[in-house]
């Protein structure tokens, strides 16, 4: 069972000049919401060769990782490795540079992840590093090789952890599902590598002479999703499909409502002592949107 995720930093996550990566930020929102086999949450750590000091003091240590968070800092990323006392280990703070185990048996230890390296996954640009972490035992990707883009990262290393349940792979597609296709992923009932099936909430435009002036107004219904993904982790095609009888339901709902005038457009009067129930609104699509109208107490 893989407990802990440990980065590299250069040339991982930043470039030579301390640039983060494309998609490295996205990539680590999504990571840090993974949880591992006994559900539990992964822990995310970074583990650096960085200055080692000679003399190797407590002073210097300290002044080197002083110096490394100083890049977090600047880059952004420090959020997604706090506490940096736990979640960062240096080779300095060890007295070995990496691939050695002792580093990455400190870095858990640190990270107070009472477990093995072999329960350990280590993602880096060397491909040296990656070899010598595998003859340990460990899970280990290379960066640029294993996957060329972070964007392709949380779909792999979610495979590679393997936990059950669909908790990581549902954090996986979800953001895509909402930017790009405007779907509410709610769950994933199957995940292959190159297709993925499930439930989201998605407006549906009904159509039914019988609503009159309402016909063709959009309203959020459940939708059965099925979605291509390329060797990226990229979804590239959705069919989102309503169920006829959610459609049918919707319909004799917005047929009653009406009845009992409890539509009001977007310029009703909200200072009314009786509102309706639910207005229509017109997004940038120029869709009519049927919503239910949000009250203020006072």
């Amino acid at each position: 069972m893989i407990r802990a995720l440990l980065l590299d930093l250069g040339d991982t996550l930043i470039d030579s000049d301390n640039k983060v990566l494309p998609g490295v930020q996205d990539a680590l929102g999504v990571l840090e919401t993974f949880e591992t086999g006994d559900h539990q949450p992964l822990v995310l750590c970074l583990v650096s060769d960085f200055t080692m000091p000679e003399p190797r003091t407590a002073a210097a240590i300290a002044a080197a990782f002083a110096d490394y968070l100083h890049v977090l800092d600047e880059t952004g990323l420090r959020p997604f490795f706090e506490p940096v006392d736990e979640r960062v280990t240096l080779s300095t703070h060890v007295g070995v540079n990496k691939p050695a185990a002792a580093v990455f048996e400190a870095a858990l230890k640190r990270a107070k992840v009472h477990a093995p390296i072999t329960e350990a996954m280590f993602i880096t640009e060397n491909a040296g590093h990656v070899a010598a972490c595998r003859k340990l035992g460990m899970t280990a990707l290379q960066f640029g090789e294993d996957f060329k883009a972070w964007s392709a990262a949380p779909l792999l290393i979610s495979q590679k952890i393997g936990a059950p349940g669909s908790k990581n792979s549902e954090a996986v597609f979800r953001p895509g599902l909402a930017a790009d296709h405007g779907l509410q992923l709610q769950s994933i009932d199957s995940i292959s590598p190159d297709r993925i099936r499930g439930t989201a909430r998605n407006l549906v435009k009904l159509s039914a002479p019988e609503l009159g002036s309402l016909d063709g107004v959009h309203v959020e219904l459940p939708v059965d999703i099925e979605a291509s993904i390329d060797s990226a982790g990229r979804i590239t095609e959705v069919q989102a499909n309503p169920r006829p009888g959610d459609v049918a339901e919707a319909v004799q709902q917005v047929r009653t409502l009406t009845a009992n005038r409890q539509v009001a457009d977007a310029a009703a009067d909200p200072t009314s002592p009786v509102l309706p129930t639910h207005r229509l609104e017109t997004d940038a699509q120029g869709r009519r949107i049927l919503r239910r109208r949000r009250f203020t107490a006072w």
